[in-house]
């Protein structure tokens, strides 16, 4: 029968202790083993021979899938696996006497491990530490030992809310001891540079840019000796598609009902109307928004700033559409103000070639009837047989031509016939009166609505120009944050 006899190192007293010989057909030899390897050891003392030697940790991160990013709440929940390799002097055997057994798997409550926390975490276990894996831990016969422990964690992400929806964020994940300086753990990184990313799970919101990673020593106030820890930078990028369909482009609509409200008619009350409709849907918009982020007092969101310049925008038009209707609306009675009427006539409408059928040149000149009295009426009868009066000359004498068949008309009937006429004069007196008032109120009309007209002509460019100019800084903010987001030496 093979037998092997090997010896087993554990601390007792600070020599190797051999524990014997046991059979390699038996089913048993690795639970012989382990209990041999754990009898009497301390999982509390440092896997070191001199209390003056450091255990060397080698500590890497690969980053498996980014679970959410809560904006409100500014908490990353992600899944990584953590991977850390140490050598633990106080577990080794020799294989070769030991039936070959190369590699066995400890609970890691049974043993000696780094207490590399998460500084950043969010939360805190029963046990006090911020995070705990419960994965075995791989022990080799020389002492060296590997721990991949796939866990979900929580950590503090300030989310800078300046470029929203079209932003980048940076998270950290910094991991370290908690209690053991440079001085009794040096804390390395197995991979340099940046986290394994080779099974990354791709995220619908963010995109994932790089997870870069770097070695720091810090040192506090509380020790002499400096403190090692590997931070993570995780840079994202958010996928804009969704905001761009659900709050830009409804918002570019309601930006461009803006301009062609001023297309509406002015006669038309239903402009008014289109406006606060507006109105509301920018609120109901900025509610939306408000939802999907942060809290905070530091800065106000671009997007923000870009739904209160359209609020502002559509509360001028509600004002301006007012005035236009005013105009449109206005006293007939009232003669429009010279400066007014400079700038209708002058300026806005040569500007935007539009005319009026009423001259600007010149103001409306009344049309003026007068009767004058006839010095003597003559009764005649003329070619075709139809009875005319003719006034007689001062200085002439009357002549009758061949076929005036009729005496000078009588003194009776004259003056009867004057009488009449001047009635009749008096009457068409009062109706072309009458008339002139009735054209003078209308041109005055006319004018105002031309005014109208007008300004609302000029409120369409106006608005166009003002609502493409804050669209255009609006995109020029979103590819200046790009530029000062592009990191070309990260962590």
């Amino acid at each position: 029968m093979e037998t092997c006899k090997d010896d087993v190192n554990t601390k007792s007293e600070g020599r190797a202790v051999d524990i014997g010989t046991v059979s390699c057909e038996d089913d048993d030899v690795e639970q012989l083993l382990i209990s041999r390897l754990l009898e009497g050891h301390n999982k509390h003392v440092r896997p070191v021979h001199n209390r003056n030697d450091n255990v060397h940790v080698g500590f890497d991160v690969s980053y498996n899938q980014l679970v959410d990013l809560d904006g409100k709440k500014q908490i990353l929940t992600s899944k990584v696996w953590v991977r850390q390799v140490w050598h633990n002097a106080f577990l080794t055997w020799n294989k070769t006497k030991y039936c070959n057994i190369n590699r066995i798997q400890l609970d890691p409550e049974l043993i000696w491990k780094p207490d590399i926390v998460l500084y950043n975490s969010i939360g805190i276990s029963a046990g006090g530490e911020m995070y705990k894996f419960n994965t075995m831990i791989n022990i080799g016969h020389d002492g060296r030992s590997q721990w991949w422990a796939p866990t979900e964690i929580k950590s503090i992400c300030h989310i800078d809310i300046a470029y929203f929806p079209f932003d980048h964020q940076r998270c950290f994940l910094k991991f370290g001891s908690w209690t053991h300086t440079t001085a009794t753990l040096n804390l390395t990184m197995t991979r340099p540079g940046t986290a394994d990313l080779s099974m990354y799970y791709i995220n619908g919101e963010w995109e994932l840019q790089g997870v870069p990673g770097i070695r720091n020593i810090v040192n506090y106030n509380c020790c002499h000796d400096p403190f090692a820890d590997i931070t993570y930078k995780i840079i994202l990028k958010r996928r804009v598609l969704f905001y761009v369909n659900n709050l830009v482009m409804p918002n570019l609509i309601l930006a461009g009902l803006v301009v062609f409200s001023f297309y509406v008619p002015p006669e038309s009350g239903e402009r008014i109307s289109l406006n606060i409709t507006i109105l509301l849907g920018l609120t109901v918009f900025l509610l939306l928004f408000n939802e999907r982020i942060p809290p905070s007092s530091e800065v106000v969101p671009l997007i923000g700033a870009y739904y209160f310049a359209l609020f502002y925008q559509v509360g001028i038009s509600m004002i301006l559409t007012c005035i236009t209707s005013r105009c449109y609306h206005h006293n007939e009675f009232r003669k429009m103000p010279r400066w007014f009427r400079f700038l209708i006539f002058r300026v806005l409408a040569p500007v935007f070639r539009m005319q009026n059928r009423i001259s600007d040149q010149k103001p409306w000149q009344p049309v003026e009837v007068k009767y004058k009295k006839p010095q003597k009426l003559l009764l005649y009868k003329s070619a075709n047989g139809t009875l005319k009066l003719k006034e007689r000359q001062r200085t002439e004498s009357v002549t009758t031509n061949d076929d005036d068949d009729i005496p000078p008309i009588s003194e009776p009937l004259r003056v009867s016939l004057e009488t009449k006429m001047d009635g009749i004069s008096k009457q068409l007196g009062v109706f072309v009166d009458h008339l002139n008032r009735n054209e003078e109120i209308e041109a005055k009309k006319e004018e105002w609505q031309f005014a109208s007209i007008v300004l609302d002509k000029f409120f369409f460019w106006f608005f166009a120009l003002s609502i493409t100019l804050t669209l255009v800084l609006f995109y020029w903010k979103i590819q200046q944050q790009s530029i000062d987001t592009s990191d070309p030496h990260p962590a």
